[in-house]
């Protein structure tokens, strides 16, 4: 999905595996066998919060989250996002490896290139099962889910700033049509909002999987790149029914 920031998505890190990984797994794994099953479930509990805390730590950046935007439905070097941000690529390198370690990027191709590798990332789909809400967990998760929170609204922000200049300045007539800001107050219970949020994703993930299949065609008509940032929140200072 487009411009998408999936704080519970991420396959494993994609690559060559460092030596004497497979007797470490075999080992690891023989001695997890032995484990009771509640100590192998809390073992993955934690792991998965770890997993959880590391992807939001990595997000929670802000040149790291510029760049893993441009990754976002679209194949990239670490040079063409570099180029594209105006960013020396070696100022680069470390923030894509790292979002690569925290499963958020997978590398998909290699291609040679006048003595060097070029390597082709894109954004890595969700684990099967890793869409569950995150929950808080520990203060650091909570701190990072902030800074991360912090930094979509932030981008909004000026985003919403230079849209609104552009326009002011005369360009932009299309995007002029297309940029909507809207606030409403709902009420309802947790199972409402919970409904209200499954269909508004869903309407985002239809949109992307229509993109996706008409991706050929709007590469080649000029298709623009837009941004949609939603929340569904408690109102603050709002009294409890």
């Amino acid at each position: 999905m487009n411009k998408a920031a999936i704080v519970n998505g991420g396959s494993g890190r994609v690559g060559c595996a460092r030596p004497g990984a497979d007797e470490r797994g075999r080992r690891a794994f023989l001695e997890d066998g032995d484990r009771p099953m509640a100590a192998r479930g809390a073992g993955r509990e934690s792991a998965r919060h770890a997993g959880q805390l590391a992807r939001l730590r990595a997000l929670a950046h802000p040149l790291r989250f510029r760049v893993f935007q441009e990754f976002a439905g679209h194949r990239r070097t670490t040079r063409q996002v570099a180029e594209i941000l105006g960013e020396p690529p070696t100022r680069l390198y470390h923030h894509v490896n790292l979002l690569e370690r925290a499963g958020l990027l997978r590398l998909v191709e290699t291609r040679p290139n006048r003595g060097a590798t070029e390597k082709y990332y894109e954004v890595a789909a969700p684990r099967a099962g890793a869409r569950r809400r995150a929950s808080p967990g520990t203060a650091a998760a909570r701190r990072a889910q902030a800074e991360l929170a912090s930094l979509v609204f932030d981008e909004a922000r000026l985003e919403l700033l230079a849209a609104i200049e552009s326009h002011g300045a005369g360009g932009g007539a299309g995007a002029k049509d297309v940029t909507t800001v809207a606030r409403t107050l709902l009420t309802g219970g947790p199972a409402q909002m919970i409904r209200l949020r499954k269909q508004i994703i869903d309407l985002i993930r239809r949109h992307a999987r229509a993109q996706k299949r008409g991706a050929a065609r709007a590469a080649t008509d000029g298709a623009d790149c837009w941004s949609l940032t939603f929340a569904i929140l408690p109102r603050r200072g709002a009294p409890k029914s």
